[in-house]
């Protein structure tokens, strides 16, 4: 989305988990867009139903870097991404590297959020309902946020969060961005003051 999306709603399953051997298709899932780009806006949507992907995946968007502001969210958000584990047991010896190799590619969620799974924009009043992740299953996950250094204000998750790693009710993983300007080079300054 490089545009305006206003006054939505889906009612839908978007299920871009199936793991195959290309996995790029199960990136930037969301409600109502993948990607919400610096230009794009979201503005009063509301998503039900159920949105499920590996990663960046979010009930309205997968990543925002623009503005989403007054939606909703009730959507069960990876709710049923599996972990692929293996037991010793199941372990025979004339298999045993094959399925030991198999077992290196785990397909843990990450960056899941009520609302963005990731967030380098704005985020203001909105409201997660739906149930976030899943027990001891994916990292950076949030009830708003799974990770984010944009700006997130008003918002209020009341849905269930869940996940292995980095999991908080706004925001699994918050990473602050500064950025600092100098008007002049720092050493100018004292070289400044001593001149005069």
């Amino acid at each position: 989305n490089k545009g305006i999306i206003k006054n939505c709603a889906v009612d839908v399953t978007i299920d871009n988990a199936t793991i195959s051997r290309d996995l790029t298709a199960a990136q930037y899932t969301g409600g109502i867009a993948g990607i919400n780009e610096e230009s794009g806006s979201i503005i009063n949507c509301s998503v039900f139903g159920k949105v499920s992907g590996l990663k960046y995946t979010g009930g309205i968007t997968g990543q925002n870097k623009g503005s989403i502001v007054g939606c909703n969210n009730d959507a069960e958000v990876n709710t049923d991404v599996k972990d692929k584990k293996i037991k010793l047991r199941e372990i025979k010896e004339r298999d045993g590297l094959k399925k030991l190799v198999s077992a290196n590619k785990v397909y843990a969620s990450e960056n899941t959020g009520g609302i963005a799974g990731t967030n380098d924009g704005y985020i203001i009043d909105c409201n997660n309902t739906g149930s976030v992740g899943t027990k001891d299953n994916g990292y950076n996950v949030g009830g708003i946020a799974g990770r984010s250094n944009g700006y997130i204000s008003g918002c209020n998750n009341m849905g269930r969060v869940r996940g292995s790693n980095n999991i908080g009710g706004v925001a699994g993983q918050l990473e602050p961005c500064i950025s600092i300007s100098y008007g002049k080079d720092i050493l100018e300054k004292p070289r400044e003051d001593i001149d005069e």
